[in-house]
């Protein structure tokens, strides 16, 4: 019963992390889209670096989506399990 209870504890735990991780990459894509918006033709060394920062925030919010979704199988099995 111990058991159950630390992992019941931690699934919500891994939720909201994952929850914050979506928001902080999607704030990522925006500020790297907006740099690329505003960005020159002049200024190749900064336009790459906001795309790399955009890909990157991109790769970021699909992981946190995925760790997401596994927290969320993993509670309804708690859920199913304890009933």
């Amino acid at each position: 019963m111990g058991c159950v209870m630390q992992i019941n504890s931690a699934v919500p735990n891994a939720l909201n992390t994952s929850l914050q991780g979506m928001q902080r990459s999607s704030q990522q894509v925006t500020t790297a889209s907006e740099t690329i918006a505003r960005g020159s033709v002049g200024n190749g060394a900064h336009n790459v670096e906001a795309l790399v920062a955009l890909v990157e925030g991109e790769q970021a919010y699909g992981a946190n989506v995925k760790a997401f979704a596994t927290s969320s199988r993993m509670l309804g099995v708690l859920l199913d399990t304890e009933a």
